[in-house]
């Protein structure tokens, strides 16, 4: 570093400590200084650090891609002559100053970030990202001329490249964390260990039905869990199926736009696609987990508030574009035909946002809009044990069910049983239709397993069981058997109370003399009145003697002046003062005016205006006459 005059011996009043970083992929180190006293101190310079997402839109046609990286990017940056006692560091050789700009300085990225974009300025197909730049042209021809021109101007600012990590001339080149190419952009394979398959997600895979034939082979009920190369196979290969189904579109200036929201209990997702040879293709996705106080909300509310935070996050896509919004809410297509007096303050201000920039909104079929679903299921699922660990016994024991073959035979039942085809067993069972989710028609046999196993999760009491159970399965007489099981419970008779006991409010005995047990309070602001704009009111608990004392203002040495100048050099000083819990009532001075006094001081309730009834009562009549 000092032959190459990037470093010189300092005799800085600065001095900050020196990290040696390993270098990702080689045996080199980094030197990175630790300037978090001076940075604390360095005014910040605010230039954007560009967005990941943004070059992705001026792809659409680009085929062949290069991937240019800087040597040493930030020593390239002189710093100036006045700063660079400020970059000083320590060494186990002595204290040295930096000539280059380093890393850790709190303004090095937003100044490479303004020189590097001096530097590729009105170059065609080029885009940098700090010290990474990629080429992207739409033919061969295109893409040397690109390099050229950029090498040109690469030169002309004294730049060098590091030839063993550029790529050049790829029609598929990882970049950013990505992995680019003319069908669009994806993420690398490193990025997809984590398998967390959803089901809805499936059919987007191509061949699908075989990859999963070889992890059904290993999930029998009858035999032991085989893990082999097959499964292993089968497993990377729906791993890879994964990814290529995450494939983001490279977006279509022309190209007609559509936005597809969904909301669960738990969360919000959208995907902006686009129209391209007679399909939808996603270019985005957007997921957002509700807060609590949002989960509360109504599914007409948190469908509005997906469609609201889809525009929020895709606006730079959408604003001067014509789009559809789609959706499984039915009700929401008909939003701004309704009357705006209906709507809530937080609806109006949804609506006002998404008016702005599309009225059109679609209903779509659930199963149809499949992609959001899963986005907005983004809970993790916990993996449980299903009650029905044999689905062929299932559908046998049905068969021979007493109960089910009445049912079959009943013309007047409401339930709609029919075979629908299992899952996860290659058999049929006799499920009821009516609510529009297949319930399995439960058999004798099965009713307190399915009990047992839902009921011990969290034990639930009688209607949150009944909830749960009814909305999975469905038998005769299911809503009082679940009563009576969970009454029968030992531990939730053990754990849980029934009834709860509530100390009742206490209540103040009659004063026996008048005088001695007083209510006081205060009324205001009123109109002003001889320089006094609020009043103290008294009233004596035995006799109910009122008396209206104008004051000032309300503070405490006021009140406590009042009361002393008039209610006791009238009628001697009470035994016992009862007020609200205003701040005047439970301040220091008061507290030492009614100990002084020998007074009993007590506070009531709040919002319990009961116990000072007479007292409000009297107050109200002066505001009332004000």
């Amino acid at each position: 570093m000092m032959h190459l005059e990037h470093l010189r011996p300092s005799k800085s009043n600065y001095a900050s400590p020196l990290h040696m970083i390993p270098k990702k992929g080689t045996l080199d180190w980094r030197h990175v200084g630790d300037y978090r006293a001076s940075n604390s101190q360095t005014l910040k310079d605010k230039y954007p650090i560009p967005c990941i997402d943004d070059f992705t839109a001026e792809l659409h046609e680009s085929k062949i891609f290069s991937r240019i990286d800087l040597i040493k990017a930030y020593h390239q940056i002189l710093i100036h002559p006045e700063d660079i006692n400020k970059a000083a560091i320590c060494t186990p050789f002595g204290l040295f100053e930096s000539t280059r700009m380093q890393f850790g300085l709190c303004n090095a990225s937003a100044t490479f970030r303004r020189f590097i974009d001096e530097v590729t300025r009105g170059l065609p197909g080029v885009y940098a990202f700090v010290d990474d730049i990629l080429i992207a042209s739409k033919n061969h021809e295109d893409h040397y001329q690109h390099l050229k021109t950029l090498f040109s101007r690469l030169d002309e600012y004294g730049l060098c490249i590091n030839v063993s990590k550029c790529i050049f001339g790829a029609s598929i080149i990882d970049c950013l964390g990505f992995n680019l190419s003319e069908n669009g952009i994806k993420p690398l394979p490193d990025k997809f260990k984590s398998a967390h398959i959803l089901a809805p997600i499936v059919q987007f895979l191509e061949g699908h039905t075989n990859k999963k034939k070889s992890h059904s082979s290993v999930r029998k009920s009858s035999e032991q869990l085989k893990w082999n190369e097959n499964p292993e196979q089968a497993f990377l290969d729906a791993k890879n199926a994964i990814a290529e189904a995450t494939l983001l579109r490279h977006p279509i200036p022309e190209a007609q736009l559509s936005l597809w929201v969904d909301a669960s209990d738990v969360a919000i997702g959208g995907t902006l696609s686009q129209l391209s040879q007679g399909k939808w293709e996603p270019i985005a996705f957007f997921s957002l987990k509700l807060y609590k106080s949002q989960q509360k909300w109504s599914t007409y509310d948190r469908e509005l508030f997906s469609i609201y935070s889809a525009i929020r996050k895709f606006k730079h896509m959408l604003e001067g574009r014509n789009f559809s919004i789609y959706t499984d809410q039915k009700p929401l297509i008909y939003t701004f035909k309704q009357n705006p007096n209906k709507c809530s303050p937080r609806q109006l201000h949804h609506l006002d946002l998404i008016s702005q920039y599309s009225t059109d909104i679609r209903h779509v079929q659930g199963s149809q809009n499949i992609v959001d679903v899963a986005l907005s299921r983004i809970e993790v699922d916990s993996i449980t044990k299903s009650p029905i660990s044999n689905f062929k016994e299932f559908a046998r024991t049905q068969k021979d069910d007493s109960d089910i073959q009445k049912f079959l035979h009943n013309d007047t039942s409401s339930l709609k049983l029919e075979l629908k085809p299992c899952q996860t067993s290659n058999c049929n069972l006799l499920c009821d239709t009516s609510t529009g989710v297949p319930r399995p028609f439960v058999p004798t046999s099965f009713r307190k397993l399915i009990f047992d196993h839902l009921h011990n999760l969290a034990h639930p009491g009688i209607a949150a069981l009944t909830k749960l159970i009814c909305a999975r399965y469905v038998w005769p007489g299911m809503k009082y058997q679940i009563k009576q099981w969970v009454q029968c419970c030992e531990s939730c008779q053990r754990s849980k109370i029934q009834r709860h006991t509530k100390t009742p409010l206490g209540t103040f005995s009659l004063p026996d003399t008048r005088f001695t047990h007083i209510r006081i309070d205060i009324v205001g602001p009123l109109l002003p009145s001889e320089g006094h704009n609020y009043l103290l009111t008294i009233i004596d608990r035995f006799s109910i003697w009122p008396e209206a004392i104008p004051i000032p203002d309300k503070r405490a040495k006021t009140i406590c002046r009042a009361i002393f100048d008039t209610w006791i050099s009238w009628f001697g000083c009470p035994s016992v003062i009862t007020s609200d819990q205003g701040s005047q009532l439970r301040s220091s001075m008061f507290a030492e005016f009614t100990h002084m006094l020998g007074t009993q001081k007590i506070k009531t309730t709040s919002y319990h205006p009961i116990f000072k009834r007479n007292c409000r009562t009297f107050s109200s009549t002066f505001k009332i006459g004000n």
